[in-house]
């Protein structure tokens, strides 16, 4: 029996290829979020973790009969079912923690890559996300030999980026190929399109925008009051403490360094600065920041469940985003969602994301000073506070999942169809 959803234009359309049989995607994602709280430093909370978890359990709720593939991680199962008619493969070697930054993605590929072609027969196309490495490209390229379509998301984009040097111009380059070869190639946002259309010619009537996405929903309502200190208790959180917070990976790309510059200047004011997440560069961190005042001014949590990044957000008065690159920036969205004002650097599609909304206090790349005293002002005035989380409250609407969903249904009818 046909499964139906509702188009943004009113039409009751099937999420299948034909009558016969459910539309079948074989999804290749180096980053999957698993419920639970996982003992690693190296695959953590993260914003594609999280929606290609949320885009994968909502096309499954529309029909869509999925297999993913993605890296395995200490103590997880190798195969399972997340949802109904979506199976997870979790491949590759065991690494322990020290080596995983580095071999992680090289491990997943290696292991999929003898049983790649039989996997994309299987399957009525083939959807891969990008990351940083240079992995899942090549593995892009080989499915493409399978002689299925090939859908590419640009979660993380070098050649969007346009400053890609050394080692990362190897991967820029493969990048380019990889997205001449794709039948669709999925941007994030009309900046990151526009870019990528630009850098790669003949591109660009193939590139189709499906953002990022958010249920509002869980995020409006808080956690119950017993969730909330258990989780200021478990991280050392003081009472009657403003708070202030970064939640994503802590890598090169998400800013780090200027995480110790923001928890002293904020301490001036007794404000406290929770760090939520994890990632290669958390010791660097920790080191910067003045060990004695953990648990006084400054706290990281290390990986978090959705829940627990709910709580995070309930407690937090102000988001900061410090990235030097973002592909888009979904933990805005996420703050939107809470109620809670954000503040962020200009830079890859956070513009896109705050769309003139004034949702986001919008801040040149690198410029600290600017960034605290952006942060400060929203601590310090009321009124500029609630006109922002207003504005936010609007926004969010723009990025609702069940519209990302169709948009992607969409996607996909078009390619099978043909």
């Amino acid at each position: 029996m046909s499964t139906a959803l509702v188009t943004p234009e009113g039409r009751s359309t099937p999420a299948e290829r034909c009558g016969a049989r459910p539309l079948s995607v074989l999804r290749l994602a180096p980053h999957f979020y698993r419920p639970g709280d996982w003992p690693v430093a190296y695959d953590p909370v993260g914003g594609m973790q999280n929606q290609v978890w949320q885009a994968t359990r909502d096309l499954d709720a529309a029909g869509v009969r999925q297999t993913v593939v993605t890296t395995f991680i200490p103590g997880c199962e190798r195969s399972c079912r997340p949802f109904a008619a979506t199976t997870l493969d979790s491949v590759g070697l065991d690494l322990p923690e020290r080596l995983a930054p580095s071999l992680l993605s090289a491990s997943w590929s290696a292991f999929l890559l003898p049983s790649l072609a039989a996997r994309v027969r299987a399957h009525d196309l083939v959807h891969v996300h990008l990351d940083h490495s240079i992995w899942c490209r090549l593995l892009a390229l080989v499915a493409k030999r399978a002689g299925r379509p090939l859908v590419v998301t640009l979660n993380v984009s070098l050649l969007s980026d346009g400053a890609a040097t050394g080692w990362e111009a190897t991967v820029a380059r493969l990048e380019a190929r990889t997205l001449r070869a794709a039948d669709r190639i999925v941007a994030l946002t009309p900046r990151q399109r526009d870019a990528v259309g630009a850098r790669v010619p003949g591109t660009r009537p193939r590139i189709r925008v499906v953002p990022d996405a958010v249920d509002p929903a869980p995020f409006a309502a808080p956690p119950p009051a017993d969730a909330i200190a258990a989780f200021r208790a478990r991280h050392g959180i003081p009472d009657g403490r403003r708070v202030v917070a970064y939640v994503g990976r802590i890598s090169d790309e998400k800013g780090w360094r200027d995480l110790p510059v923001v928890a002293e200047r904020l301490a001036r004011d007794g404000v406290f600065l929770l760090v939520c997440g994890d990632g290669p560069r958390r010791a660097e961190l920790e080191a910067l920041l003045d060990p004695r005042a953990r648990g006084v001014r400054w706290t990281v949590t290390g990986f978090v469940s959705q829940g627990a990044v709910r709580a995070a957000l309930t407690l937090a008065e102000v988001v900061l985003l410090p990235s030097r690159r973002e592909a888009f920036g979904s933990v805005l969205l996420e703050a939107m969602a809470a109620g809670v004002p954000s503040v962020a650097y200009t830079v890859g599609g956070v513009a896109d994301v705050d769309g003139g909304s004034g949702a986001i206090a919008l801040v040149p790349p690198g410029d600290t000073a600017r960034l605290v005293a952006a942060v400060t002002a929203l601590l310090r005035e009321p009124s500029s506070r609630e006109a922002r989380v207003r504005a936010g409250l609007a926004r969010v609407q723009a990025f609702l999942a069940a519209d990302v969903r169709d948009g992607m249904l969409a996607l996909y009818r078009e390619l099978v169809s043909g």
